[in-house]
């Protein structure tokens, strides 16, 4: 075996920039078979480490996690717009209580709801300060958080169904469950509860 040979194969694939030094050192060593057979895996290194990265990729979520009533929820990142101070909610009179009132956003009128109401969990003093503004492709909407955690990517793989256990409000709104634990929220579910479209044309 020749010392470039062993190179290859001692430490696993090596940069192109350690590729080239030492090719330039010891062209003169190679034949034009060796030289082929080089860069032939070099070109399939490479390869292979793309498709990881997609099977990586596509195996992965980016989620946006937040706290509820001290309990962890995410939502989908790619369907959040924005994350702000709940400030100058304005509430609107005869509206079911999960109806937090509605916020102006630079010219745009959007309903603001109150994510632990929506969700069947325990009613209590309300604590929350911030609203995450999602939009899917039928509307905008925001919603009352208690505070945000961060964004972080999730793997499909770990996802779990609801619990069994679950009020039936709350489960057929989860995307999925992890054991850390969290709870994905299926936005598409939650912004499509008959409750909120009928609010939604009324505002309308």
């Amino acid at each position: 075996m020749t010392r470039e040979q062993d190179n290859l194969s001692s430490d696993g694939p090596e940069s192109l920039s350690d590729f080239g030094l030492r090719l330039g050192r010891s062209s003169s060593a190679l034949t034009v078979d060796q030289f082929r057979a080089v860069l032939k895996q070099r070109a399939k290194t490479l390869a292979q480490e793309e498709q990881q990265e997609e099977l990586s990729e596509s195996e992965h979520i980016q989620i946006l996690q937040f706290l509820l009533s001290g309990e962890i929820y995410a939502f989908e990142a790619k369907l959040v717009r924005e994350v702000r101070v709940a400030m100058d909610v304005t509430p609107i009179p005869c509206t079911p209580a999960f109806v937090a009132g509605v916020v102006n956003l630079r010219g745009e009128i959007v309903t603001v709801l109150d994510t632990k109401l929506l969700l069947g969990l325990p009613r209590e003093e309300r604590y929350s300060h911030k609203l995450i503004i999602v939009r899917n492709k039928e509307a905008q909407m925001a919603f009352l958080i208690d505070d945000v955690i961060g964004v972080a990517p999730v793997s499909i793989k770990e996802l779990q169904p609801a619990l069994p256990t679950m009020p039936a409000e709350q489960a057929r709104r989860i995307a999925g469950l992890t054991g850390d634990p969290l709870v994905l929220i299926d936005v598409d579910a939650l912004m499509n509860d008959p409750r909120i479209l009928v609010e939604e044309e009324v505002f309308d």
